[in-house]
């Protein structure tokens, strides 16, 4: 599980990467990596055997990582597109 928790975490880093340069479908993967960790983290939690770390957490507490990817998709929805131009 540790394994695939890095590669995601990799993943959604050149997602983030991605959406600075301005590649609209990077939000795609950034919400499908981020969605991913998360399901994860509650997979862990939820186990069968769950780490004694886990224990003092909310089940909500996994929920914070959506919090920047809809700040982040927020700015860049919000964002005029090159050429298109608005009148005044």
């Amino acid at each position: 599980m540790i394994y695939l928790q890095s590669f995601i975490r990799i993943s959604i880093s050149v997602s983030l990467i991605l959406v600075v340069i301005g590649m609209q479908k990077a939000l795609w993967s950034m919400w499908i990596s981020i969605s991913a960790l998360v399901i994860t983290q509650y997979v862990v939690h939820y186990g069968p055997q769950p780490p004694k770390f886990t224990l003092l957490r909310s089940g909500f507490s996994y929920l914070r990582g959506f919090i920047f990817p809809t700040i982040i998709t927020v700015v860049f929805i919000g964002q005029p597109k090159p050429g298109l131009h608005v009148a005044p």
